[in-house]
């Protein structure tokens, strides 16, 4: 599951707030008595089997699985493997098992700054700002600076040519924080410069280095700023100052209901060098057959189910005694399942419809696999009617309630509620979990349009998932060496087996899709 780095201890207490999720799809209520498919005749799925592709992936051979690098090669071929023997068709690029995904790596190198006022300026060395930029070099002179509070206004106003200011820290009200890839995503569409965040109040300078001296990774056809500046807090209150404001008065401001962003009467100087790197990651995809007659038409249509297969790599210094962020639960957990649900629906009869199964790259560096498959994918909008992502699954025993996130947001909670129901699950419905919405897969699938959930109760014991959170998540520790907890992920599995049998099936989901406006009214 990617959760950027300065969330890693936030996520946990996030769940327990209910979040805005702008541009999400359309908010359902369920209905009683949705129609899902007969009792199954699956065999179970068994912690075994799931803990068969742990051991494996999460093994040290495959060296934490992160893009791009020899544990990714390793892993891809061990999943077409399974693929292969499981039944499914190659549905990857020229009708191979893999899908390249091209990546842009960018490692901001030194850089030095100037605030230009009227009468003087403010001089910054390397050790004042850190800069990612889009080339190799960039020379910025005297570009407007646009103070746009948390950034949520900024749809309201002209960016093209500006330098973006934008306030790390977490909004007041309960209003959700924007994820700042995605900020800078739309500010480059939209022809602005760069962005400038205000380093957040909960972290030290020295420390705000060290977790942003690494490398950002992009989509090598998405636009890309020509600058993403991060200052210490101190800076910007200085030139805050020489304007006649304070860093705290803009935070004051940004806070009002009524906040517009404004242009400051200051410019911005900028002489900045990156290291950079483009390669492939890549995506597995298989495709399980099914009877109605899919393929080329497609008439069906089809459902997803996905499971990232990357993780950290070599995550720890030269000094460090194990070095390895293995990702035995994040997300080794999840492509085990996904490859037992995918062998279960090809067991037996066949489903209605085509299964894709995709194991995407990338994940960790921003849901980048499942975007580039989302946005590329011939007819996705009118092929896919569901998707349902696996991620970091084997967190509590069995007996966990079942949640969704992305609930009330997609037409599948009926058919979740009812199949937990039947199966003897209590159900957990709160929108607390969408917290974890955009930090997850699914994400990708609903921006393209698609109805995409998870579903499982790794996510709804809140102190069991604060626990993982706080370690062994994102570190060396989550590996083979811990006890993996399966109980829950094997139970959820079969859930899934009959979910996937259910959207399946156009007699008991037609799939009508999202974009069309035809899901149930609010």
């Amino acid at each position: 599951m990617h959760v950027s780095v300065r969330h890693l201890r936030r996520v946990a207490a996030a769940v327990l707030l209910l979040t805005g999720l702008a541009g999400a799809t359309h908010a359902v209520l369920p209905r009683a008595n949705a129609p899902v498919a007969a009792a199954p005749t699956d065999q179970a799925i068994s912690e075994a089997d799931l803990m068969q592709h742990i051991e494996v992936l999460a093994s040290d051979a495959f060296e934490g699985r992160r893009a791009g690098t020899e544990g990714e090669q390793k892993t891809i071929a061990y999943i077409a493997k399974q693929f292969e023997a499981l039944g499914a068709v190659p549905d990857g690029a020229n009708g191979q098992w893999f899908q390249p995904v091209p990546l842009v790596e960018r490692r901001p190198d030194k850089a030095t700054g100037k605030f230009k006022f009227e009468s003087g300026s403010i001089s910054l060395s390397s050790d004042a700002l850190i800069a990612t930029t889009r080339d190799e070099t960039l020379n910025m002179r005297k570009v407007p600076i646009l103070f746009a509070g948390f950034g949520h206004q900024l749809d309201q106003v002209e960016v093209k040519d500006r330098l973006v200011l934008i306030l790390s820290d977490k909004p007041s009200g309960g209003v959700a924080p924007l994820v700042m890839a995605d900020v800078r995503n739309s500010l480059a569409k939209r022809g602005a410069i760069g962005v400038m965040q205000v380093a957040p109040i909960d972290a030290t300078w020295q420390r705000i280095r060290e977790l942003n001296r690494g490398p950002r990774t992009m989509l090598a056809n998405d636009p890309a700023l020509a600058a993403s500046i991060i200052l210490p807090r101190e800076q910007v209150d200085q030139m805050a100052q020489r304007v006649g404001r304070s860093l705290d008065s803009l935070i004051e401001e940004a806070g009002r209901a009524d906040f517009r962003p404004l242009l400051l009467p200051v410019s911005f100087n900028l002489h900045a060098t990156s290291i950079i790197r483009a390669y492939d990651g890549y995506n597995v995809v298989g495709r399980i057959r099914g009877r109605g007659g899919n393929g080329v038409g497609n008439l069906a249509g089809a459902i997803v189910l996905s499971a990232h297969h990357d993780h950290l790599g070599i995550c720890a210094p030269k000094s460090g005694r194990d070095r390895i962020c293995n990702g035995a639960v994040d997300n080794a957990s999840g492509v085990a399942m996904m490859i037992e649900v995918g062998r279960r629906l090809n067991t037996g009869a066949p489903p209605e419809r085509d299964v894709i199964l995709i194991a995407t790259t990338a994940e960790e560096l921003g849901l980048l696999g499942a975007r580039y498959y989302a946005g590329s994918l011939l007819g996705i909008k009118t092929e896919v009617v569901a998707a349902l992502n696996m991620d970091t699954v084997a967190v509590v025993p069995r007996g966990a309630k079942i949640g969704v996130i992305g609930r009330g947001l997609t037409p599948l909670d009926p058919i979740i509620d009812k199949i937990a129901h039947d199966m003897g699950r209590e159900v957990d419905d709160r929108l607390v979990h969408n917290a974890l919405l955009r930090r997850q897969d699914a994400w990708a699938f609903m921006q393209a349009g698609v109805p995409a959930v998870m579903v499982g109760g790794f996510f709804t014991d809140e102190a069991r998932l604060k626990s993982f959170f706080d370690k062994p998540y994102h570190l060396p520790e989550d590996d083979l060496s811990q006890k993996i907890e399966l109980g829950g992920a094997a139970q959820d599995a079969d859930l899934m087996v009959r979910l996937a049998r259910t959207l399946a099936d156009p007699a008991l989901f037609p799939g009508n899709h999202p974009s069309e406006t035809r899901l149930p009214p609010l």
